[in-house]
């Protein structure tokens, strides 16, 4: 297992490394964490529109991924910017299966993913932590 980016990698992450890094996984099947954390929002967004256009058109072979903080990536809501981005999560994860992949979203809010996606979950799972203020007090 190979950590890039983050403050725990074991190599750096450049946003203009997607289809670089996605071509590694596909081709020599390396299991990989990608933590984004250290990138802006528009990098990151670079980042995972090129790795998820390249994983969808040259994966063939079983391979599952996580995509941990769904809603910025997903989101229900996008900006013009951001459509290549939901097009290429949307093509992972409706047309996917046919290449091979499989894809678990997560996200702390599922509202804020697209719901289109969100209904294509088989088990979406949310677990609630109910804040002090929402508790009813006796």
């Amino acid at each position: 297992m190979v950590i890039f980016g983050g403050d725990h990698a074991d190599l750096p992450l450049a946003e203009t490394a997607g289809e670089l890094l996605a071509d590694l996984v596909v081709d020599e099947r390396v299991p990989a964490v990608l933590d984004l954390s250290t990138l802006s929002k528009s990098a990151a967004r670079r980042f995972m529109t090129d790795s998820a256009e390249r994983l969808y058109h040259r994966n063939r072979d079983p391979l599952h991924l996580v995509l941990d903080e769904a809603d910025a990536f997903a989101p229900q809501r996008t900006d013009p910017g951001g459509q290549r981005l939901l097009g290429a999560i949307e093509d992972l994860v409706r047309r996917g299966r046919a290449r091979g992949i499989g894809l678990t979203m997560i996200s702390q809010r599922t509202v804020d993913c697209t719901f289109s996606l969100a209904t294509l979950t088989a088990r979406p799972c949310s677990p609630t932590v109910v804040a002090p203020s929402r508790v009813a007090r006796d």
